[in-house]
C-alpha cells in the first residue's frame, strides 16, 4: 500500500466503488481527485473533490489529473461501452485518435490493457485498487453466517475451471453453477443481467466469480456488493463463491447484512494458478460450404474461429453450446438457455453502437430455420452450424438477404463424434 501524500487520481465509472476508495484513501490522510465519466457517476461523487468530463474529452480528463498534481491513478467503477454517437471529442481525443481506434476492437480485457498502457504513456502510474484500499479485498473463508455445503464447494471450484477455460477468449468473470454444470455464463451483459435471466427452479446453484487468468488486475478485478446479493436472491441461488484475495467487495457492511437476511452465503475460496488455452487460428474450414448468402471475409473467419473455440472450451461442461462473436469479441455464450434466446440477447449487446451487419453466431447443433431467422433479425453477418443438416426446409431462409449460413456437408461427422 502506497503512503505518499501526493493526491491520488481516481478515474470513476458507475457504482459506489470509486467513492468507497476515495473515503478510505482520505481517511489515511492522502488527498484525492475524482474524474467522473459523464453518464456513469453517481450523486455520492459530490462529497469529494471531483471533475466530470464527457465521453471523448480525453484532453480534459488528462488536464484534470495533471492540474491537481495527480501522478498516480486508479481506475474503478462500471463503464458501459459508449455508442459512438454519444461521444463529445476534444483536441485530446483527436491527438490520441490512433490509440483510441485500437481500443475499439476486442474484448474487455484487451481494451483495459490498452487503457493502462495509454495512461502510462501519458506519464501516469496506474495502481490497483488493493494497492490503495486493501480493505475492499475479500479474503478466504465465510463472510456470512451461512456457509457453503460440500456440494457448493464443488460447484465453486468447477466454476473457476469454466472461467479459466474461457479466459483466452475474454468472455467473462462470472458463471452460475448447478453442481459441476454451468447454467449461465457472463458475457458482455455483465453479472447483474446474467443473474436476471437465471431462475434456479429447484436446483441448488451458486454464483461464482474470479478474475480471468492473465487479465489486467489493476483495472478489472471482479466486484460484488449488496446489489449482487439482491440479484442472487432473486434468482433463487444458494450463495456466492469468489476467488479469495482477487475479488473486491463494495458496501461490505450492507452486503453482509443483506446476505444474512436472505440466508445466502458469501465465501472466499483459494484459487489455483490456471493457464488459459490458446485460441485456434482463424482459418476457413473446408467442411463448411456456404449454404446461402455471401462468402465470409477475413474478419468473419476470425469471429467464427473465436466462436468455435468457445464451444470447444465448454465441451466438458455443456452438451450443445452456442456463442455470438462481434468484432473479435465474444458477446454472448449459451449454457442452459435456448440458443435462440442467446441470439436475441446478443442483438442488444452490439458494442460501440455498430448498426451494420456484423458478427456471427456459432452453434454446436444442426441447422434450424428459426435460428437462421433470429440471426437475420439480430443483423448478424452470418451463422455457422457445426453439425451437418438433417432434413430442413430452406425456402424461408432464402429470403433472408445479407446473411451467410455455413454448415458441414451432409453426412459429415458432428463435433465430438
Amino acid at each position: 500500500m502506497t503512503t505518499t501524500t501526493e493526491p491520488l487520481g481516481i478515474l470513476a465509472g458507475g457504482g459506489s466503488l470509486p467513492v468507497e476508495i476515495a473515503r478510505l484513501v482520505r481517511a489515511r490522510g492522502r488527498p484525492v481527485h475524482i474524474v467522473g465519466l459523464g453518464g456513469e457517476i453517481g450523486a455520492e461523487l459530490a462529497s469529494h473533490p471531483h471533475t466530470v468530463v464527457p465521453w471523448g474529452a480525453i484532453g480534459a480528463l488528462l488536464r484534470a489529473f495533471r492540474n491537481r498534481g495527480c501522478r498516480e491513478i486508479v481506475i474503478a467503477g462500471g463503464v458501459r461501452r459508449p455508442n459512438l454517437r454519444q461521444i463529445s471529442p476534444d483536441w485530446g481525443l483527436v491527438r490520441a485518435l490512433p490509440t483510441i481506434v485500437r481500443l475499439l476492437e476486442g474484448g474487455d480485457d484487451s481494451v483495459l490493457k490498452r487503457v493502462v498502457r495509454f495512461f502510462e504513456g501519458e506519464g501516469f502510474r496506474v495502481l490497483g485498487i488493493p494497492d490503495v484500499a486493501p480493505e475492499l479485498v475479500i479474503g478466504a473463508g465465510a463472510m456470512t453466517p451461512d456457509q457453503p455445503t460440500p456440494e457448493d464447494l464443488v460447484a465453486i471450484r468447477a466454476g473457476f475451471d469454466v472461467i479459466s477455460a474461457l479466459a483466452s477468449l475474454d468472455v467473462g468473470q462470472a458463471v452460475v453453477m448447478a453442481g459441476a454444470r454451468p447454467i449461465a455464463i457472463e458475457g458482455a451483459d455483465g453479472t447483474d443481467r446474467m443473474l436476471a435471466r437465471v431462475r434456479a427452479a429447484g436446483r441448488r446453484a451458486v454464483l461464482v466469480k474470479r478474475p480471468k487468468p492473465g487479465q489486467e488486475l489493476r483495472v478489472d478485478l471482479p466486484v460484488i456488493g449488496s446489489a449482487t446479493v439482491a440479484h442472487v436472491t432473486g434468482a433463487g441461488l444458494a450463495g456466492i463463491g469468489v476467488e479469495a484475495d482477487r475479488v473486491l467487495v463494495a458496501d461490505r457492511a450492507d452486503m453482509i447484512a443483506a446476505a444474512g437476511d436472505a440466508g445466502v452465503f458469501v465465501w472466499g475460496e483459494a484459487g489455483g494458478v490456471s493457464v488459459p488455452p490458446s485460441v485456434p487460428r482463424a482459418t476457413p474450414t473446408a467442411d463448411t460450404p456456404v449454404r446461402m448468402g455471401r462468402r465470409p471475409g477475413s474478419r468473419d473467419h476470425r469471429d467464427i474461429a473465436l466462436g468455435r473455440a468457445a464451444i470447444a472450451a465448454l465441451g466438458p461442461w455443456i452438451e450443445s453450446p452456442g456463442a455470438v462473436v462481434i468484432g473479435g469479441y465474444v458477446v454472448a455464450v449459451a449454457a442452459a438457455e435456448p440458443v435462440a434466446d442467446m441470439i436475441v440477447r446478443a442483438s442488444r449487446l452490439r458494442p460501440w453502437g455498430f448498426r451494420a451487419r456484423r458478427g456471427v453466431a456459432v452453434i454446436a447443433g444442426r441447422p434450424e430455420t428459426d435460428l437462421v431467422a433470429k440471426a437475420a433479425e439480430a443483423r448478424l453477418a452470418g451463422i455457422v452450424f457445426l453439425a451437418p443438416p438433417d432434413r430442413m426446409d430452406w425456402s424461408a431462409g432464402r429470403a433472408m438477404t445479407g446473411l451467410f449460413v455455413l454448415h458441414p456437408a451432409a453426412g459429415a461427422a458432428s463435433p465430438g463424434s
